[in-house]
């Protein structure tokens, strides 16, 4: 048969070669150098894409005419072999030490053993060839070969069933090659020669092991060290019926229902095991329901899968893995085509050379394979097991025609598959979805399992694995090996994690490392971030810029690479941070977490111009995004352009701390702009220039729409001003990033005196230049509340938004954007290393609503929401309570009454009535309240440090765990006030000041004299 044949050692000799070089060399290693094409191959053991490009040279000389039986052996013994090598390197070296001397004797024996003849290969078929005695007896010596070299019992039941697992994979791959296909046909052929039905089950066979293999023989994320299967970590889930979820007990009865219940909420439905509740469910005979897998983004949905795919094929049954997205819902389809047609059968990661045989015609025979029997836990059931993956990702269409096709395609898998005397077992996986809620797919006794949060000992878990799997080193020249884990930066990230779960607090903030896929981002970033790990645990909105930094820089790939244009999609660094910023505007403005490709469309060219070109927006639907990092950040769901599915965020608080940045990208874009366009003339209000493309009018009206459709949440709220305060930080460290905020700080004052004036609420004339006439166009409020409707307002009679809820949730950020900017720069400018900081204190001539302390050169400009005046002006002081009024007048903030909660640092409001007031959880650090009335005020854990309140009264003010920490507090009125567990360290407060105040258990407070 060739010379080249002849070096094909038979499985045996193989062996007796890999004890024989474990014995010199006692690693894994051993075994990659024992196989035959190993010196052509050039790299040894660990390639999960079987070598087919070195094999090729065994099989080349083959004659034509062969009889198919020899040329199956030749095949089936290097498939065998390169099965071996690979779950040798997955299992990793053995417990215990080797007996070399009797390793030596069993590697003597094996030796002799030839080639089997051709006839040994009688029977071999392709459904049952891992029971064939040619496979039986390979793994016999595998058995016998292991436990000489010190594998105990357990090791080598992994082994073989690894074994088995690739075994017929590699055969596949081997046979339908087109570099060796031609030569090994005989083979081929005889085992091609079935019936249709057959075929059907041979193309199934061959899909749950290509599932299988994403799971074990993949590199993670195609390019980690190691696989999905050397880190996964074992899940938890609650576990409800959909009836117990809704509290709809009793249909039937006349009383209202009662509230749902949170099946996240760990007290509802308990913590259990996945895999063996999953698998108990599956096991008992009176269950007859679809069993349903739900949780959030990046819980482990979609890894539980394959993990439960490489769990099912070892107990003998056959998964059938469709991701829904892949499903066409075209409504001429019946159910079983449009399942059919979305079962993968070609691996995207292997040798893309590898022709397999043609599609099979009816891939389910019929029907007929759901009536072949297997067994789980002593229960008969259907032998394939359907599971649905990613409901969420066909739920997000706002189409009825389309949604009305989903909702067919899920009452048809009911009606199909669940009424059967052999039960069917399917698995349905996805986020909460209210679109499956309204199909009728779910019953009252459907069993709900929803995911957990990985526990703090689980994430650790995880680390370690991590770090055990990259010295292991399973994808030699495939891999990055860049960045190796690091316990000692990753230790940070893990026990602020359990200190946050054993304070039973909301966990919000680390919610990543509750997540199996942002946690293992999270991991991964430590190592990438110039941030020391305590800064990302303590400051959760720079570990989300980290993560939007990791994915967008390159699209996803390591740092240390070149970027390649040609390679994946092409939307990196500037034009994927536009799209995505754009996009959780989109979805703030709609106050939902998906937004169809239509309405995103028009919000994004009414947005910004740019988009227009629709460049980007085409570039969406064309491209095939090969970097799961990617997908992290945007998942856009335009298979096939399909603009049906609309696009939504993988994760929603990826969507909160986009959003946030997307508005200091914008505050830093006119800053910027203006640096180098010059800055603007703010003698004359802007809005009295006639041209409504002034900078001025453009910059307040986009931040309108930015921020004026709802409230701030409290996640956003926090992202935005830890983001907009890092960044200011980060960027004044040279000059023009310190005059480019500094323009921005001066626009903002502008835009507030807008506001603060009412301009939004008027008619602005405009000139007409064909005339020479004013036209006074409806108020810009009026055409925002109308512009925030987007579509709809096309395709149904809707009600607008009412101007006042727009000025309120205007005004309510502008004021604290405002403040904070100031701040930032003055104290960034040494502002608060004066004695007396607000000493010299005057109005800034140019704009009304600007303060400027010290003298020239160094002085300081801070922000006066009210137009500063020497005098007591009493009209200031109503115009104050109005504003405040004004944002108070639209309920529903979410941080409670205004200013509560607000960022007011810096901020100067003297000599201002401003009696009962809410300024709870306020942050005040640095303001100026001298002279003002906070008679009757709530300051409830407001923090007022270096504040200056000289001559201000407290009187009967409700003050509780606030903070004066070296506040400037002269002859300040505390008369009648409650205090308790305030802190006055460093201030200058007198007991004299409190005599008559409600005191209790103050914090470096003043004390009464002795008696």
């Amino acid at each position: 048969m060739g010379k080249a044949v002849g070096k094909i050692k038979s499985v045996n000799q193989f062996l007796g070669d890999c004890i024989n070089g474990f014995k010199d060399h006692p690693s894994v290693g051993a075994v990659g150098k024992a196989l035959p094409w190993a010196a052509e191959l050039g790299k040894g053991l660990g390639q999960a894409v079987p070598a087919v490009a070195v094999m090729i040279k065994f099989y080349e000389d083959f004659a034509h005419g062969k009889a198919p039986l020899e040329v199956g052996v030749y095949a089936c013994s290097g498939a065998m072999m390169q099965a071996v090598a690979e779950a040798v390197t997955a299992q990793g070296p053995p417990a215990q030490a080797a007996d070399l001397a009797g390793a030596e004797a069993v590697a003597d024996i094996l030796k002799k053993t030839a080639l089997p003849a051709p006839e040994s290969l009688e029977g071999f078929t392709w459904l049952d060839c891992r029971n064939h005695p040619f496979v039986r007896n390979a793994l016999t010596a595998l058995r016998r070969s292991a436990t000489a070299l010190g594998y105990n019992e357990s090791e080598c039941n992994t082994l073989c069933a690894g074994v088995n697992l690739r075994f017929p994979h590699h055969l596949r791959t081997l046979l339908y090659h087109r570099d060796t296909a031609n030569r090994l046909q005989p083979f081929a052929a005889y085992l091609d020669d079935v019936d249709e039905g057959t075929r059907a089950r041979i193309a199934l066979r061959h899909h749950a092991n290509l599932v299988c293999r994403r799971y074990n023989d993949t590199p993670l994320f195609n390019q980690e060290a190691f696989s999905l299967s050397q880190i996964y970590i074992p899940t938890q889930c609650g576990v409800l019926t959909w009836g117990e979820i809704i509290n709809d007990c009793d249909q039937h009865r006349s009383a209202p229902k009662e509230k749902p219940v949170d099946p996240f909420d760990e007290k509802q439905g308990g913590c259990h095991d996945l895999r063996e509740t999953l698998v108990g469910m599956m096991a008992d005979p009176e269950y007859r329901e679809p069993i349903v897998l739900q949780g959030i983004a990046g819980s482990g949905k979609s890894s539980f899968t394959l993990h439960l795919c490489d769990d099912l094929v070892d107990k003998g049954l056959a998964p059938i893995l469709i991701r829904l997205r892949d499903v066409n819902f075209d409504p001429s389809l019946s159910m079983i085509e449009a399942l059919r047609d979305a079962v993968t059968l070609e691996s995207k990661v292997d040798d893309q050379k590898a022709v397999y045989p043609p599609n099979v015609p009816d891939l389910f025979a019929g029907g007929a394979i759901w009536n072949d029997r297997g067994e789980l836990g002593g229960t008969q059931l259907c032998r394939y097991v359907l599971i649905l993956d990613g409901w969420d990702e066909i739920s997000i269409s706002t189409d009825r025609g389309f949604q009305q096709s989903v909702k067919n395609l899920l009452d048809a898998v009911r009606r199909h598959f669940l009424s059967k005397n052999l039960p069917v077992r399917v698995i349905v996986t996805g986020r909460p979805s209210q679109l499956v809620a309204e199909a009728g797919f779910l019953r009252r006794e459907t069993k709900i399992l929803t995911l957990r949060p990985l526990k703090p000992e689980q994430v650790e878990a995880m680390t370690q694995k991590i770090k055990t799997a990259q010295m292991q080193d399973r994808f030699p020249g495939q891999a990055d090996i860049s960045w190796q884990l690091d316990s000692e930066r990753t230790s940070p990230l893990v026990a602020a994690y359990e200190e946050a779960c054993q304070n039973d607090e909301t966990t919000r903030d680390l919610m990543v490392m509750g997540s199996p896929l942002l946690a293992f981002l999270a991991i991964r970033l430590v190592h990438d971030s110039q941030f020391p790990p305590e800064a990302l645990v303590k400051n959760p909105t720079l570990l989300y810029r980290e993560l939007v930094n990791l994915t967008c820089e390159k699209g996803g790939q390591p740092k240390e690479h070149e970027y390649d244009p040609h390679q994946g999609t092409r939307f990196v660094k500037a034009d994927l941070r536009r799209l995505l910023h754009g996009t959780a505007v989109a979805m703030f403005i709609r106050d939902q977490d998906n937004v169809s490709f239509t309405e995103l469309e028009f919000r994004l060219n009414l947005l910004d111009p740019n988009w227009r070109r629709r460049d980007l927006i085409d570039g969406v639907l064309a491209a095939k995004s090969e970097h799961p990092l990617m997908d992290l950040m945007v998942s856009y769901f335009f298979k096939g352009g399909n603009q049906n599915l609309g696009c939504e965020f993988m994760h929603k608080s990826f969507r909160e701390y986009l959003f946030a940045e997307a508005v200091v990208t914008r505050l830093n874009k006119f800053g910027l702009k203006q640096l180098a366009d010059g800055a603007l003339d703010s003698r004359n209000p802007f809005w009295l220039d006639t041209n409504p493309n002034h900078p001025m009018t453009v910059f307040a009206h986009d931040l309108s729409r930015l921020l004026a459709s709802q409230w701030l949440p409290g996640e956003i709220h926090q992202h935005l001003f830890r983001l907009l305060r890092l960044t200011i930080r980060e960027d004044i460290r040279n000059s023009d990033g310190l005059k480019s905020w500094q323009q921005t700080r001066d626009g903002l004052a502008m835009v507030w005196q807008w506001w603060f004036e009412k301009i939004p609420q008027r008619s602005v004339a405009q000139l007409n230049p064909k005339t020479s006439n004013y036209t006074y166009p409806e108020p810009f409020f009026c055409e925002l509340s109308e512009w925030f409707l987007g579509k709809e307002r096309y395709a149904q009679p809707s009600l607008p938004m009412p101007i006042c809820e727009l000025d309120a949730h205007m005004g309510d950020v502008l004021m604290q954007i405002t403040a904070v900017i100031h701040y930032e720069l003055a104290l960034g400018t040494g502002w608060l290393n004066r004695r007396d900081p607000w000493a010299g204190i005057q109005r800034n001539k140019q704009r009304n609503h600007q303060v400027v302390v010290g003298e020239a050169p160094e002085n300081w400009v801070l922000f006066s929401p009210t137009p500063y005046n020497h005098e007591d002006d009493s009209d200031l002081s109503r115009r104050m309570k109005a504003t405040i009024g004004r944002i108070n007048g639209s309920h529903g903030r979410h941080l409670g009454e205004f200013p509560g909660s607000a960022e007011m640092d810096g901020i100067c409001l003297v000599r201002l009535d401003l009696s009962q007031t809410m300024f709870d959880f306020g942050k005040m650090s640095g303001a100026n309240f001298s002279k003002s009335s906070l008679d009757g005020a709530r300051l409830d854990g407001a923090s007022l440090d270096r504040a200056s309140l000289d001559r201000a009264s407290l009187v009967k003010a409700t003050i509780n765990r606030a903070s004066f920490e070296n506040a400037v507090l002269t002859e300040t009125n505390f008369d009648k006030a409650k205090l308790s567990l305030v802190n006055f360290k460093g201030s200058n407060v007198t007991w004299e000041q409190l005599a008559k105040a409600n005191c209790q258990n103050l914090v470096d407070g003043p004390h009464p004299p002795d008696p």
